[in-house]
């Protein structure tokens, strides 16, 4: 008797987390610099996301102006996450 799988052809692939771990690095310590700033998932007792908002767009204006001062990429990653994170 031949077995039947699922098909997995629309789960989620979470082997591209390792091919990707430098990137993955930066934009877990930026949230580790906001959690020692602020505590850990703080955004989620926050009313109005629009201060993430206005940090997206800071830190995606300064990015495209090759402002080198700060890790903008990473900055406006984790803000875009904490956006998602806020929408359930």
């Amino acid at each position: 008797m031949k077995l039947l799988r699922e098909d997995k052809s629309e789960k989620v692939d979470y082997t591209y987390i390792p091919e990707m771990k430098e990137s993955f690095d930066r934009v877990m310590a930026r949230f580790k610099m906001g959690e020692k700033k602020y505590a850990r998932l703080n955004w989620r007792a926050c009313k109005d996301n629009q201060t993430y908002k206005e940090s997206l767009i800071r830190h995606t204006v300064q990015y495209m102006n090759g402002m080198e001062d700060d890790d903008h990429l990473s900055a406006l990653i984790v803000n875009a996450l904490i956006l998602l994170d806020l929408e359930k």
